[in-house]
């Protein structure tokens, strides 16, 4: 049995194509072994998802899990993927596709009743979403004082053990649903998921193991150690700075595409670590580039 999984839930759309792309380029590049990319929604799969599939990439495409009643919400996605994906390994380490691989990885090794998570400090109950996690937590049968106590760190990469996975992902996409049917103006917003995450950690009494392996491109972040063996594993580039800001490739096909365009700076701090993987990527798919139009 392979000990874990790297998998990355995407869209078949440009703007999650070019993303899943740069990702599995530091999975081979920094890990050396290729993802698993789920592609959720229908149509002919991208040509993109093809040039990852031509350089040993692996793709399962699922239906998308975005949409429950009225709401559209597109990080209902990853539930779907920890719930659907087709591994037999010990572990699923789920990623999100904005990141990238700096060095190698060492996965958690969680339990049974455990799964790894990623430092972070953003899911604190304060003043702006109390009355929106009391809700929840009331709807959901979890103690907001627990929330408030004992916080959970819940920040990607996921590490979950194979026992766990379809039983986590269930209750996780239940949650999801219940924070979005609140009857509250104001939501959770892109942090749903998460919180969602954690009311489904406390509903099922698991406990967490926390890793440090992740850097944020926020502007003014120190940059990566000289030594690639040191520092931080994973890049996660949700930010965005004057030298990259994943935002600028994002809309129809062309808009996409101009991501690999842009050309490497030089240097050691993260925008410039995320344009030299960009230049790379361009270059281990360059053999192929003419299927991107395809």
């Amino acid at each position: 049995m392979t000990a874990y999984d790297l998998v990355v839930s995407a869209e078949n759309d440009p703007y999650l194509e070019w993303q899943a792309m740069l990702f599995h380029h530091s999975c081979v590049r920094r890990v050396g072994r290729a993802p698993i990319v789920v592609v959720h929604g229908d149509g002919p799969l991208r040509a993109g998802y093809r040039l990852i599939e031509e350089t040993g990439g692996r793709i399962q495409r699922a239906p998308s899990f975005r949409r429950v009643g009225e709401h559209d919400y597109p990080p209902r996605n990853a539930a779907g993927t920890l719930a659907c994906v087709d591994t037999a390994a010990a572990r699923v380490v789920l990623c999100d596709p904005d990141m990238i691989f700096l060095r190698g990885f060492d996965a958690a090794h969680p339990e049974p009743d455990e799964i790894g998570v990623e430092r972070s400090t953003y899911l604190r109950v304060n003043v702006r979403n109390r009355a929106h996690l009391e809700l929840a937590c009331t709807e959901a049968g979890v103690r907001l004082e627990t929330l408030e106590q004992d916080p959970i760190d819940a920040g990607v990469p996921i590490v979950v053990p194979a026992e766990l996975r379809e039983r986590l992902a269930r209750d996780w996409l239940h949650c999801i649903d219940l924070v979005l049917g609140l009857p509250l103006p104001e939501t959770l917003g892109w942090l749903t998921s998460m919180w969602a995450l954690v009311l489904a950690v406390r509903r099922l009494g698991l406990r967490t193991v926390t890793s440090e392996q992740v850097v944020a491109n926020e502007r003014g972040a120190p940059p990566p150690r000289a030594d690639p063996s040191e520092g931080p594993a994973l890049l996660h580039y949700c930010y965005g700075d004057d030298a990259f800001e994943k935002r600028d490739f994002f809309g129809d096909a062309e808009r996409c595409e101009r991501v690999w365009q842009l050309e490497p700076l030089g240097g050691a701090g993260l925008a410039e670590r995320l344009r030299d993987e960009v230049a790379a990527a361009h270059a281990f798919y360059g053999l192929r580039a003419s299927a991107r139009s395809a």
